[in-house]
């Protein structure tokens, strides 16, 4: 999970190291500035940040843990209800499309209209999608966490495409990171809301701004990855062996359960658990009510492997059986 601003900030003041997980983008661990924040060609004027209302317009954008969250639907009026208005806020993430089709960019301008800092994290943005009217959490869930800002007057841009070859071929899902252009994998069709966040100079509220947009594609399609080799069953058991370098000897089993109590997840969140992903591909393509994942590994990437969840109305647990 992201740290607040009240975390960040003690962190920084204990002379603290602000990176958390790792990333393998290419991008540097380094601080950044924001020195190099876009500059919008016609540059608006600044306000007073206590010059505009400080409430939050959340519209139908998903709940943040922030103090406050401005939607840019509810802003421009899109939403039930009348417009905020774009001047009465102190800063929005504006799309460049409300619609994204595959092989296409969207972009994703956060500009500062206030006429302080905004403290943030380029790479602190998040997506989550929303399917059955309840919103779920995508990407990323490892980020860098250098302080950054957006100067008064200053914008930051991110662009987003989707890109799902890879893990169509049985691939993992690549880390998503970084602070301007992104390429993310695992994302099918649906209604999806990119959200940056950040506070302003000598203000205590922590912001969460927010846009939703449509991607025009098909769903997600689960399927296995490459760690899957031989398979067979065991009595009712169907056994999977890994296609991996045979270093590990952990098994995983998969069960279907009558009540699991557990959380629910969407496609796009199940194809970025290897475990998981493998052991729900394969029980629906055999049809098995329990799947044993031999010579699997733990790897650290993965992320709650274990216990109780459901999946398109089946409810399911997974457990260890073994390890090294």
């Amino acid at each position: 999970m992201a740290r607040s601003r009240r975390e960040l900030l003690a962190s920084l003041a204990a002379g603290g190291a602000l990176v958390a997980g790792c990333v393998d983008d290419g991008s540097s661990d380094e601080p950044e500035n924001g020195d190099d924040t876009d500059e919008p060609d016609d540059q608006p004027d600044t306000a007073g940040v206590d010059d505009l209302p400080r409430e939050g317009y959340p519209g139908t954008c998903p709940e943040y843990e922030t103090d406050r969250v401005i939607c840019y639907e509810a802003v421009v009026g899109s939403d039930d209800g009348d417009a905020v208005g774009v001047e009465n806020v102190p800063a929005i993430l504006e799309p460049a499309s409300r619609s994204l089709a595959p092989d296409e960019t969207i972009e994703f301008v956060l500009s500062n209209q206030s006429d302080v800092a905004l403290s943030t994290n380029f790479y602190n943005w998040r997506l989550d999608k929303q399917v059955n009217g309840k919103w779920y959490h995508v990407a990323p869930f490892e980020i860098n966490e250098p302080l950054m800002s957006v100067p008064a007057g200053k914008s930051h841009t991110w662009s987003v495409q989707i890109d799902n070859s890879a893990i169509e071929g049985g691939e993992m899902v690549p880390r998503a990171s970084g602070t301007d252009d992104l390429t993310l994998a695992g994302v099918g069709g649906g209604r999806y809301a990119f959200r940056a966040r950040g506070w302003f100079e000598d203000h205590e509220d922590d912001f969460a701004f927010a846009a939703m947009y449509d991607y025009d594609a098909d769903p997600l399609e689960l399927t296995t990855t490459t760690l899957v080799g031989e398979t067979n069953f065991e009595g009712e058991t169907l056994v999977a062996e890994s296609a991996g370098d045979g270093q590990a000897n952990q098994a995983y089993v998969l069960e279907r359960v009558e009540e699991s109590g557990g959380n629910r997840v969407i496609t796009e969140q199940l194809v970025r658990n290897p475990h998981r992903r493998d052991a729900v591909a394969l029980a629906q393509q055999y049809d098995a009510d329990r799947v044993r994942l031999d010579g699997y590994t733990a790897d650290s990437y993965v992320r709650d492997p274990l216990g109780a969840f459901q999946y398109q109305g089946q409810q399911y647990e997974l457990t260890k059986q073994g390890e090294d």
